[in-house]
């Protein structure tokens, strides 16, 4: 499998449109342009930007064998991150 860019990413507001950006290349990973409302679009690009995370934690989750507690803390802070809690 072909590997994507290591997180974490970040989004990058400039001109109406959400560059989304990994710090270890400084490229663009993806760019959201303008959706109904400035709201949905933030979200829309705080989403996108979890994205390595929220594949971490998935891949976790599928090999869990032990204890889940300390992954149910990561997801629920994953979620206030997306949810901007």
């Amino acid at each position: 499998m072909t590997q994507h860019t290591p997180g974490p990413w970040f989004g990058n507001k400039a001109t109406g449109i959400h560059v989304i950006e990994s710090p270890h290349t400084g490229r663009c990973v993806a760019q959201v342009r303008a959706q109904k409302t400035e709201a949905e679009t933030d979200v829309n690009a705080r989403l996108i930007a979890a994205a390595p995370e929220m594949y971490e934690l998935v891949k976790a989750l599928a090999t869990v064998t032990g204890s889940t507690v300390g992954l149910f803390e990561k997801a629920r802070a994953l979620l206030a991150t997306i949810e901007e809690r």
